[in-house]
């Protein structure tokens, strides 16, 4: 699956290689959120090439690029600490600081992120090539605003909706996504100064030269 050009290509490499791992072939990877199929994408690597992930990262004391050994066995695992609306469900609520209104919403999924993607290239032609990143990741996470589904209404609410509020949300959903702790740290050989810097998952990652 790794050495498939046709795969490489279309960007749905990495979707094969976590179906092939996965026992339940009924089951749609991408549905998972993006924290799980990260964790399962560390836990094939070091099952297939082991734990060691030579990086490089620059040290931000005084810029020395250093050559990091990462094990990728000791990252740490940010577990689910609040509770979804429905028992199993990728549904949470959270109440909008400025406007008070409730909001449900949903860690993005690959499924999620595609249809992002889509929407952001589309906007880009009719916007002056403006990036709505933010308000992108907003519209696709909301699954409703007090009760109301309907995703035009929820693109011009965050459209509109006071910054605070979406800052909040934002933070929200950042500070709880469950997922694998994709950093560490590491100390400068030039000046001996500790950086924490986030692991690049680079071609070195499935197709290490060494």
């Amino acid at each position: 699956i790794l050495a498939s050009q046709a795969l490489i290509k279309d960007g749905t490499v990495m979707t094969k290689l976590i179906e092939s791992c996965v026992s339940d072939r009924t089951f749609d990877v991408d549905s998972m959120i993006n924290g799980d199929r990260n964790a399962l994408m560390v836990a094939i690597r070091v099952t297939g090439y082991g734990n060691s992930y030579k990086i490089k990262a620059k040290c931000e004391n005084c810029s020395h690029l250093n050559k990091v050994d990462v094990d990728l066995a000791t990252l740490a695992i940010k577990r689910l600490n609040i509770k979804p609306v429905e028992a199993g469900a990728n549904k949470f609520l959270f109440e909008l600081p400025v406007t008070k209104k409730k909001v449900l919403f949903k860690f993005l999924t690959p499924k999620d992120e595609k249809q992002r993607s889509i929407s952001r290239n589309f906007m880009k032609k009719f916007d002056g090539g403006i990036d709505n990143g933010i308000t992108s990741i907003l519209e696709h996470s909301i699954i409703s605003i007090e009760g109301i589904t309907d995703r035009s209404k929820i693109k011009h609410f965050v459209k509109y909706m006071p910054a605070y509020d979406s800052k909040s949300l934002r933070n929200f959903i950042k500070e709880n996504e469950p997922g694998i702790d994709m950093s560490c740290d590491f100390q400068c050989t030039n000046c001996s100064h500790t950086t924490k810097t986030n692991l690049p998952v680079t071609t070195e990652f499935f197709w290490p030269s060494t």
